[in-house]
């Protein structure tokens, strides 16, 4: 998963991968600045999972402060085997 993120000073952001609407906290990607300015900044991490053809994935971002913005991200699911 890949998630580009403008963030201003003190915010933190977050972004969990959900499986079935349970999170998986070892999926966890952060960001936070540490500097006076605004920044923007793309995270990204790779995890492997066994899935069930029926499983529902996604990506959910969760915002401490007012000025997160997400501005773009991506889940790519490739089968293995």
């Amino acid at each position: 998963m890949s998630l580009t993120l403008g963030i201003n000073p003190t915010d933190l952001a977050r972004g969990f991968l959900f499986v079935n609407d349970v999170p998986l906290n070892f999926s966890a990607v952060s960001l936070t600045v540490t500097s006076n300015t605004l920044a923007l900044a793309t995270v990204s991490k790779t995890i492997q999972l066994d899935l069930l053809a029926n499983d529902v994935i996604d990506v959910r971002i969760h915002k401490v402060g007012d000025s997160v913005i997400v501005g773009s991200s991506s889940l790519t699911i490739k089968r293995i085997g």
